[in-house]
């Protein structure tokens, strides 16, 4: 167990980095472990919140970008409120 909380630390920890570096999609893969080998464990269940949030906000800007006036645009705004 000391070495998979090891592993975990170094995980988050790296997460962490990759989001000064915007290497957010490599250090997020790591997420799915973390949470089935520690499914309650805060720090990997916020690692996953934010990893999850912030691939939604670009998909949004890219969309907002690509089709601003497009139905799945109007969907997401829709969701916001």
């Amino acid at each position: 167990m000391h070495c998979f909380a090891e592993h975990r630390q170094n995980v988050l920890a790296v997460m962490r980095d990759a989001e000064v570096f915007e290497l957010r999609d490599r250090a997020a893969s790591a997420i799915p472990e973390l949470r089935k080998a520690d499914p309650g464990n805060v720090e990997v269940l916020y690692a996953a919140y934010r990893s999850h949030t912030d691939l939604a906000t670009e998909a949004m800007m890219a969309l907002a970008l690509a089709a601003p006036d497009s139905a799945q645009m109007h969907q997401v705004i829709a969701t916001k409120r």
